[in-house]
């Protein structure tokens, strides 16, 4: 693991993809900064860009894109609380009654504080665990697949969707039966 990154750094440290970096933070921050905008969108919107590029400087573009775009959530949580992106929601709790303090340039420099040391971690984990993952995801056959795929049917109605397109069960607020149906053109069967 060690040789691939000391490969990679110098590569890393090419001024091109340092401008890269600066350039995708600086759309990040921007495409998160605007609510409705998420980082996937960012990213979506970036793409036909990141085609023309190559392919190393365009997934270092993209990889600043998205983190700057988590981070840029938080700018309009803290100063008009409305958060920008899904993850700044706490943001906007603790970050605009701050600002309305006066204290908005603390709440944003928790902020890119938070979003740096997080996004660091995460990087630094992921770098640690990808052979193992990479080499554990090689494994999967059409069994787990099969198995990953029911899995992932029985959690939706466990966390409070349906299986599918309905949904059945106990109404977690009220504590009654509910049986109400979605037919997919927009109509609800109501059984109750």
């Amino acid at each position: 693991m060690l040789e691939g990154l000391t490969a990679a750094l110098p590569a890393l440290l090419d001024p091109l993809l340092l401008g890269m970096i600066v350039v995708g933070v600086a759309i990040g921050m921007t495409g998160g900064a605007l609510p409705g905008i998420s980082p996937s969108i960012t990213i979506a919107l970036m793409l036909p860009v990141a085609f023309t590029l190559d392919p190393l400087s365009s997934l270092v573009a993209l990889g600043g894109i998205y983190m700057a775009a988590e981070y840029g959530g938080s700018i309009s949580a803290i100063l008009i609380n409305t958060p920008g992106t899904a993850a700044a929601v706490c943001t906007a709790f603790d970050g605009h009654p701050m600002a309305r303090q006066g204290r908005a340039q603390e709440a944003l420099h928790a902020a890119i504080l938070a979003s740096s040391v997080g996004g660091l971690f995460g990087v630094l984990v992921l770098i640690a665990f990808t052979p193992t993952l990479a080499e554990l995801s090689l494994k999967f056959q059409s069994p787990e697949m099969f198995w990953l795929a029911i899995a992932g049917q029985i959690d939706q109605p466990v966390r409070g969707g349906g299986v599918i397109s309905g949904r059945e069960g106990q109404d977690r607020r009220a504590g009654e039966q509910d049986e109400q149906h979605n037919t997919g053109d927009g109509a609800h069967l109501d059984r109750s």
